[in-house]
């Protein structure tokens, strides 16, 4: 995978490293973007937007959110508050080996939602902010809610807004972002090149047995009604925990907290719609409101977030393009979920969300709307550029159940650490497994913590797993497939091993004796 870009390399291969545009702007360019809330349509940045008038949206017309806080961009107000909170957590990352003062200290945090932690406060306010601090009230809470994220996303736990913060903006020195041209499962296909034994597509693992100590079995159905079984030495599961309660394990061995986890454990729903149009009209129709680099419309709107692509922004002008016009989370992805067909013909599944597409199209004609160009003036151009969409909500997906991970609180204290500890040769893995959540540098992490958890555990049967061990013990800059995540010590992954080993004891006893089950 080559890093390149599209203005000098246009002819670039799919699987190519492009930058990505968080904004419609940069360093030597103002950024201008839609904001569109309360029906009212500006453009700008907020703080270019509010420089005019505090309230430029009139959502506190009878004064209970506080002017300096309206003042500020939303983001930067919960920033503030939990900056104190994310400097801790760098100076762990940063020490040799990774501390553990400012994950303890975000744990003693954990019993709340971030709408109780921002409606009582608590923590030390930034010393380099001069942004009044929590405890705010329901209306000024509700306004970061709306700007920030999703409806209902500042239900979940409080922890859950630091360290997704920290994964945007860890480093203050971030020069920029880049993606993978032709989409991200470009790199499960270049992974998939090269390994030996390739995956079997369209088999469904529906049973995990424990059978005995590195022995376990599954049963696979394939899309012909045939029932296999396969054994494996162990067994890493990388499913959402959703689609694994799909399985009966009853007979896998798991610990109870893993079993909880699977009923239990918080993941956020997400939906996207995508369409296709003649034109990229975002680009080339808008005037100087087009937009020229990517970032995104804001609203609250039903569509909530419209991405604009940084593949296409060099493209002829008369080709066809294609708009993420809504990309939500939470109960906003709930509420587009409801109008997605799950007709499996193209064809037919666009045409059962004509409701969906209507929306869409009124909804990107009044996020866009300005000076120069009406609502109804938009509506048309849209309506005209139209060819075809393809909406997608993963709480409806057979395959997903969920789309990521989004603790609650107490989660993280009382049911992830004990989750991700093997229940004997069952281990857990995948995003939900690791504190970056939604990431796939979370589902390595995880991988790499559990393997070596598995081998502490097998160790004294197959001695050998000392080498592979050390090998993921290693920090070798650059390499993601070894060196232990931060929040993970060698000691404390190889405790978790003798647990699961323990676990293991305790589980196959009764059923190996005469008469177990």
């Amino acid at each position: 995978m080559k890093m390149t870009d599209l203005k000098t390399h246009p002819d670039a291969p799919d699987g190519s490293i492009i930058p990505y545009y968080m904004k419609n702007g940069d360093e030597h360019s103002c950024t201008v973007e839609p904001w569109c809330f309360n029906d009212i349509t500006l453009w700008g940045t907020y703080s270019s937007i509010v420089s005019q008038e505090s309230d430029p949206f009139k959502i506190s017309t009878d004064n209970t959110i506080p002017k300096i806080l309206l003042e500020n961009p939303p983001d930067q107000v919960m920033n503030a508050s939990i900056e104190p909170l994310r400097e801790a957590l760098r100076r762990d990352a940063k020490q040799k080996p990774p501390g553990r003062e400012g994950w303890n200290l975000l744990m003693q945090y954990d019993k709340f939602s971030t709408r109780q932690f921002l409606g009582i406060g608590g923590s030390k306010p930034s010393p380099d902010s001069s942004i009044p601090p929590p405890p705010y009230n329901y209306e000024t809470i509700e306004w970061m809610e709306t700007f920030n994220g999703g409806t209902n996303w500042y239900d979940q736990a409080f922890s859950e807004t630091v360290l997704e913060s920290l994964d945007f903006e860890y480093d203050t020195q971030h020069k920029g972002w880049f993606c993978i041209l032709g989409g991200a499962q470009q790199l499960s296909k270049i992974l998939e090149s090269k390994i030996t034994q390739k995956p079997h597509y369209g088999n469904r693992v529906t049973k995990i047995t424990a059978k005995g100590p590195m022995e376990v079995e599954i049963q696979v159905d394939t899309p012909h009604g045939k029932k296999t079984k396969c054994q494996y030495k162990g067994l890493v599961n990388t499913t959402t925990l959703g689609c694994m309660r799909q399985m009966d394990v009853s007979r896998a061995g798991l610990n109870y907290a893993t079993k909880q986890a699977l009923r239990s454990l918080g993941y956020g729903p997400s939906s996207k719609v995508a369409i296709k149009f003649k034109r990229a009209w975002w680009i080339h129709d808008l005037g100087t409101h087009g937009v020229k680099m990517g970032g995104l419309g804001h609203s609250d709107l039903s569509i909530r977030t419209c991405v604009y692509p940084s593949y296409n922004i060099y493209d002829d002008a008369d080709g066809t393009a294609v708009l993420l016009c809504s990309y939500t989370w939470q109960q906003d992805a709930e509420r587009i979920a409801a109008l997605v067909s799950s007709n499996p013909e193209p064809d037919q599944k666009v045409a059962e969300e004509a409701e969906l597409k209507e929306l869409l199209l009124r909804d990107l004609a009044r996020l866009h709307r300005s000076e120069h160009m009406s609502e109804e003036e938009l509506y048309e151009l849209v309506r005209d550029n139209y060819i075809t969409h393809h909406a997608h909500a993963w709480g409806g997906d057979p395959n997903t159940a969920g789309a990521f991970a989004f603790f609650r609180p107490q989660q993280f204290t009382k049911m992830w650490n004990k989750m991700i500890q093997p229940s004997g040769d069952v281990v857990i893995a995948g995003e939900a497994a690791s504190p970056h959540h939604a990431w796939v540098v979370g589902a390595l992490e995880s991988v790499i913590h559990g393997l070596h958890a598995w081998m502490a555990e097998n160790v004294s049967l197959v001695p050998a797993l000392s080498l592979a061990m050390a090998i993921l013990e290693r920090n070798e800059p650059g390499n993601p497939f070894v060196g232990l995540p931060p929040y993970m010590t060698p000691d404390i992954s190889k405790w978790q091993g003798d647990l699961g080993r323990r676990h293991r004891s305790r589980y196959l006893d009764p059923i190996r004796k005469p008469g177990g089950v």
